[in-house]
Formats: C-alpha cells, structure tokens, sequence
C-alpha cells in the first residue's frame, strides 16, 4: 500500500461562537501505508485557533487530535495550520496544510437577576 495521510475533516468549519467561548472539533490523521510517521512541526497563526497536534509519533491508523477555536472578537475568522510530517520508510518530509474558520458572536445579554417588587394600593 502506498504511503498516505489524510486529515479528516479538512476544512474545519465552527460556525458561530460567542466571544470569550470555546469551540472544539475532532481532527482524526490518517497514516496510511508503511511508516513508521512522524510530526515535526505544527504551525499557524492566529491564536483565536489551536490545537492539541504536537510533535512526536503518529501510529498507523487513525489519530485523534482536537482543534478549538475560541473568538476574542466579533467577525468572520480564518487561518491555516501547517504541520509538517515525516515517514521514516524513506526519510522524507510533506507539508500537510489545515484550513480552519468561524465567526465570532456577541455573546447574549447576560439574564436579569434579583427582586421585583410589587406595590398594591388599597
């Protein structure tokens, strides 16, 4: 079998986030085919998105990773994560890019809370 990887799903969509939230999605790494494989590098840069990919081996088959996005502002928001892999069968090294996107929402307004009071005039 040829080697492969494949992330899935690729692009990762939240949707709509309140600000000040947190959104996490699945992010399954497929490595297919002779390895053994390797991260060498995760990148990207917004920090409204992160991840728990770090560097270190990945084991043939599925690999589970999470991906958040956590708006600190209204608006549409995008970004890339870039992570560099390795297959050791043949020592070499392919770039593997993940686009992310949401938005950011005001949050609703916070409930009312306390006493009302009711005055009944005879």
């Amino acid at each position: 079998m040829p080697a492969s990887i494949t992330l899935i799903p690729n692009p990762i969509y939240f949707g709509s986030v309140n600000v000040g939230a947190n959104s996490p999605q699945s992010l399954n790494i497929q490595a297919l085919g002779f390895g053994p494989w390797s991260i060498s590098s995760v990148a990207n840069g917004d920090a409204e998105f992160s991840s728990d990919i770090g560097v270190g081996p990945l084991s043939t088959g599925a690999n589970n990773f999470t991906v958040n996005f956590a708006p600190a502002s209204t608006g549409v928001k995008s970004d890339s994560f870039t992570i560099m892999i390795v297959n050791g069968a043949d020592d070499s090294t392919n770039e593997y890019d993940l686009s992310v996107s949401g938005t950011g929402t005001s949050p609703p307004p916070p409930a009312a809370t306390g006493f009302v009071s009711i005055i009944q005039e005879s």
